[in-house]
Formats: C-alpha cells, sequence, structure tokens
C-alpha cells in the first residue's frame, strides 16, 4: 500500500503539533508541517516531537522555503535544521525569483 501524507498548507492556522494529531486522528501515514524559523521555540519543538512520538508518524516535508529576489535567507537554512531535528525527509522549496542562476545558487546551498 502507498503512504499518504496530510500536507500542512490543509490546516493553515494550525501549528506544527496540532497538525501532527490531525494527521494522526485522520488516519495519514506522515504530516507535513509549515515551520516559521522566527517562531520555532525550544517548546514548540518539544511539543511537536511529542506528538510525533505519541503518533509514530513521520514528517514527510518541512515548508515553505521561498526563494525570493536577493540574498538567501538565513531563515531557509533553519527551516532545514529544524527538519532535520523532526526527521523531516524533504523541504518543500518554491521560487519567485526571475534570476535562474541566483535560484540555482540557492538551491545549490540548500542542498
Amino acid at each position: 500500500m502507498n503512504p499518504i501524507g496530510l500536507a500542512s498548507g490543509v490546516l493553515p492556522e494550525f501549528q506544527p503539533p496540532q497538525t501532527v494529531a490531525a494527521a494522526a486522528v485522520a488516519g495519514f501515514d506522515s504530516v507535513g508541517l509549515w515551520i516559521e524559523p522566527p517562531n520555532w521555540t525550544p517548546a514548540l519543538e518539544r511539543e511537536t516531537r511529542a506528538a510525533l512520538a505519541a503518533s509514530n508518524l513521520t514528517v514527510v516535508d518541512v515548508e515553505v522555503i521561498w526563494l525570493k529576489p536577493g540574498p538567501m535567507d538565513p531563515d531557509h537554512l533553519r527551516c532545514l535544521d529544524i527538519g532535520g531535528v523532526l526527521g523531516a525527509k524533504n523541504a518543500l522549496v518554491v521560487t519567485s525569483d526571475p534570476d535562474m542562476g541566483a535560484n540555482a545558487a540557492k538551491l545549490a546551498a540548500l542542498c
């Protein structure tokens, strides 16, 4: 059977622990989590990790890393770090930067 995950965008008003809980109640196998690095606290991390442990769900991705014109946002790397702590397998990256060379460089830095 193919696993199915709940995308974080389905419940944009939820914080990560609530998204995990909703995915668990609904019977999903995994969950995507919307991460806002400036709002990420040790308490939020503990709550999210506890929710994941209680649910046995995996984190399919953290999002969203949005590449915009200009220099790379340091919060993008922080989002990846948080995803690593949570066991995320992927990160959702989107771009609105029309400079494909800058996009490639930013994506390479993320990788």
